[in-house]
């Protein structure tokens, strides 16, 4: 491959033409500029691939009588199919059959957790939360046109696509890997790399986010392919690849931070690996760091799609330094200071402990064969080895600093259940080549069949639930919106209803007279100037613009709590307000003033008596949307109940609330927080050694829930265990606020 600046004079000045007409498209048409500019890469790389693909086939066409060296079969020419079409057709066909098979189970509609405000961004070119996710925008766009259910189908019908892409990538990494180096010939491989994609299959994490709205499916499956791309360099000695892979490296900044990061690493890994084997190999290099830059442009979808001032636009970055905010999640480390980032090593065990147990859930009995698999790779690969196994402990690192709140909700170690899904694939190969060591060739197949064995049950431990088909949570929020008087705001705290109720209003334009806004977000005074000119227009809301203009609400060292009130008696101007309860103290301002309902309470007045019959009904009717609920949905419905009961709790309701608490663990038995509630109203009404096994239990499930230790050590007390009081007190103390 020639370096660019040895290219003849009229190739480089096409390429020159195209860019200056490229950067003229996006100075005069932002969005058709931007969109054209990545049909152009995609079509660049996409004509790359075909030329590299024939070109390798021409050069294995060749007479072996040739000056040129024998040619290889592609890959390592192991199996039934050889050469680079066979193995492209395969990685084919594993992709389409695991995206049909993810498809034909996705949820039919709008999901819970971030799945409504996801798609809505998607579907109406807006900015969600940091780090904003071009790519998945852009892609969620051209999905929503497709004639296939509703909308939300197809949001859902993305991951599925993702999921596919994902588990090919898998299985051509794994192959590579595991045949390294090449030449070794081996009939079980292309057997026993299946693995990989049916380790992503069995887990729970990979498969939620392959049949539900979120960002992780297609995050993975650009990281997994800028890897392979990375590896396959070093191991053809071809900086080509490289290349590629940076192209894709860059393009992830239009993705999930750990795409970039983690690819990149990978990336930097095979340059040197390659340059120490190949030194003419570093003049690729800055190719393939521009390659990087061009991928990265999809970023500038962000300052776009927040010029056109959308009703979705997260943090406004439509300014260089509002795109790097959003980039680098700085709103969101200011929100959880002390929760991520520079944690206390107490809170990094407890972290630890929680990211070990989630990744065990969906991989620990591939566990062994990813060690032997990282045993081989080791003494046959080390770069990838290198590669692969920073990767590894990189994204638990990323779990347990930077991101440990989605350690429980299964939104981190997508990285690290691919990294073990190949690592597993390599072991079982590692097995089969094993047998065939000890002159016991017939043994190989039965190493990839015990290999495959364990894949199924890893896929019968793991507590998933694949058939998604009968999770409706969007008819909660319609029926919820269509219900509602005129003029009515809904303040909601989970990110479940408040996605939700966005997906519906935005996507669907159901009730655009209701006011929704997050409590959490009120502070961001641009974000609620949007959402009032979008859903205002309402009598009485004078008072609402006045305080926007004047006194935005937590400016001037306001409390939260304080503005919360605030808020309140501002909107119940324009018409009934309704308030989704949560578990912080925020909710203090306003508990005394809700009638108990379901998803959220009405703003009013209420006697005790009918405060906790109210609650009671409003659990059950909670309860009643469970049947075929998978454990998300349940969780949501769950938490719903658990605001009641505190509600009820605190008209002297107690023994209504165990009762609505009890119901709540039977929706989630894993709810921490139910746990700790259950346990508190135990031992206030003097059962405190009832009350203890249900806290010890709080702090298993979470071990950094600061409110369960807190409680368990005034239980203890109570309870007459001075020691367990105080190692549990010093266990508070220690992780912090």
């Amino acid at each position: 491959m020639k370096p660019l600046p040895d290219l003849p004079f009229r190739v480089l000045a096409s390429l020159a033409g195209i860019l200056v007409i490229l950067l003229s498209g996006i100075a005069l048409w932002p969005q058709a500029g931007l969109l054209l500019l990545l049909a152009v890469a995609g079509m660049t790389a996409a004509g790359g691939c075909a030329v590299a693909v024939e070109a390798r086939r021409r050069r294995m066409d060749r007479p072996e009588s040739a000056s040129a060296p024998p040619a290889r079969s592609g890959g390592s020419g192991h199996g039934p199919q050889t050469g680079v079409s066979g193995t492209v057709a395969t990685a084919v066909f594993v992709g389409v059959a695991v995206a049909c098979l993810a498809a034909l189970l996705a949820a039919p509609g709008l999901y819970v957790k971030d799945a409504g405000e996801l798609a809505s961004a998607a579907l109406v070119l807006g900015v969600p939360h940091p780090t904003g996710f071009p790519a998945f925008c852009l892609l969620g766009r051209a999905f929503g046109t497709l004639p296939a259910g509703d909308a939300f189908f197809r949001m859902n019908l993305l991951s599925a696509v993702s999921l596919g892409a994902l588990a090919a990538a898998a299985w051509a990494v794994a192959r590579d890997v595991a045949g390294a180096p090449a030449g070794s010939g081996s009939r079980t491989l292309p057997w026993a790399a299946l693995v990989a994609p049916a380790a992503l299959l069995a887990s729970p994490t990979t498969w939620l986010h392959g049949t539900t709205t979120e960002v992780y499916a297609l995050s993975a499956a650009g990281m997994t392919a800028a890897i392979g791309c990375a590896l396959a360099g070093v191991r053809r000695a071809d900086a080509r690849w490289l290349v590629l892979g940076g192209f894709l490296v860059g393009l992830g900044a239009g993705g999930h931070v750990t795409w970039p990061v983690e690819a990149g690493f990978v990336l930097a890994v095979a340059a040197v690996a390659l340059t120490a084997r190949r030194p003419a190999a570093w003049r690729v290099l800055p190719t393939a760091l521009a390659a990087m830059v061009v991928g990265a442009l999809v970023v500038l979808y962000l300052p776009i799609a927040a010029s056109r001032e959308p009703l979705l636009n997260w943090g406004d970055p439509s300014t260089a330094a509002g795109v790097w905010e959003h980039l680098t999640g700085a709103r969101i480390r200011r929100s959880f200071a002390g929760q991520i980032g520079d944690v206390s090593l107490v809170r990094m065990e407890a972290n630890l402990r929680m990211a070990l147990g989630t990744l065990a859930e969906g991989t620990l009995a591939l566990w062994p064969l990813a060690l032997a698999g990282l045993v081989r790779t080791a003494r046959r690969a080390p770069a990838a080895a290198v590669a692969l196994l920073g990767v590894l402990v990189g994204d638990v690192v990323f779990a347990v600093r930077v991101n440990p709140m989605g350690i429980n909700d299964l939104q981190v170690l997508v990285p690290s259940t691919v990294v073990l899904a190949i690592l597993s694939a390599t072991g079982v190969e590692a097995l089969a080549a094993g047998a065939r060591r000890v002159q016991r060739p017939s043994w190989a197949p039965l190493a990839v069949v015990a290999g495959w064995a364990l894949v199924v049950l890893q896929g019968v431990m793991a507590p998933a639930d694949r058939d998604k088909t009968r999770v409706q949570p969007r008819e909660i929020a319609a029926t919820f919106l269509e219900g509602l008087p005129p003029g009515a705001t809904v303040l909601t705290s989970s990110d479940d209803l408040s996605a939700t109720l966005l997906g519906v209003q935005a996507v669907d334009g159901v009730r655009p007279d209701v006011l929704s806004l997050v409590r959490q977000h009120l502070s961001d005074t641009p974000y609620v100037t949007r959402h009032l000119k979008a859903h205002g227009g309402r009598p009485g809301e004078e008072g609402l613009w006045e305080a926007l203009r004047t006194m935005p609400f937590e400016a001037g060292g306001e409390a939260p709590a304080q503005a919360l009130n605030r808020a309140v008696d501002l909107a119940v101007l324009r018409g009934p307000v309704y308030i989704e309860t949560g578990d912080g103290a925020v909710d203090g301002a306003v508990r005394d003033r809700l009638v108990p309902g379901f998803p959220a309470c009405a703003l009013g007045t209420i006697g005790p008596a009918a405060g906790v019959s109210a609650a009671l009904d409003a659990a059950a009717a909670a309860g009643s949307q469970a049947g075929g609920a998978d454990r998300w949905t349940r969780a949501f419905l769950a938490a719903q109940v658990r605001g009641l009961s505190t509600l009820a709790a605190l008209r002297g309701g107690e023994g209504p609330a165990r009762e609505m608490l009890a119901a709540a663990l039977r929706l989630d038995p894993r709810d921490p927080r139910a746990m700790n509630n259950l346990g508190a109203l135990l031992a206030d009404d003097g059962l405190p050694a009832a009350a203890l096994p249900w806290l010890q239990r709080a702090v298993d499930e979470d071990p950094s829930y600061v409110r369960a230790w807190q409680t368990l050590s005034r239980v203890a007390a109570a309870a007459g265990r001075p020691e367990e009081a105080a190692r549990a007190s010093a266990r508070a103390a220690a992780l912090g606020p």
